[in-house]
């Protein structure tokens, strides 16, 4: 339970933190949505975290705050398949709920 609150936290920064300024704007006035996560093998070099668990640990947490994911696995064996299940598991129609009471 930890691990999906400590990833749901840094997912679920509120719009408003994320303040942004275009290119040529002159204030930080408007507030731009940042609906995709960018991520990766969290916690999975030198702290040795398992790949898929923290994968899905991400997946879970994007979908509770409403944001999609994009993972970068950057080539690490450890997460060979990785892509072929996910892609599997939305194709079945699998929600976060399934996978959290797995």
């Amino acid at each position: 339970m930890r691990e999906i609150i400590k990833t749901h936290v840094a997912v679920a920064i509120p719009n408003e933190v994320t303040r942004g300024v275009k290119a040529g704007e002159e204030d930080a006035k408007t507030s731009y949505k940042f609906d995709t996560f960018a991520t990766g093998n969290w916690g999975c070099g030198a702290f040795g975290g398992d790949i898929p668990l923290k994968a899905m640990l991400q997946w879970i947490a994007c979908s509770l705050a409403g944001k999609h994911i994009r993972y970068f696995d950057f080539g690490d064996r450890n997460a060979q398949g990785l892509k072929e299940t996910t892609q599997y598991l939305l194709k079945a129609g699998v929600h976060v709920g399934w996978l959290w009471d797995k």
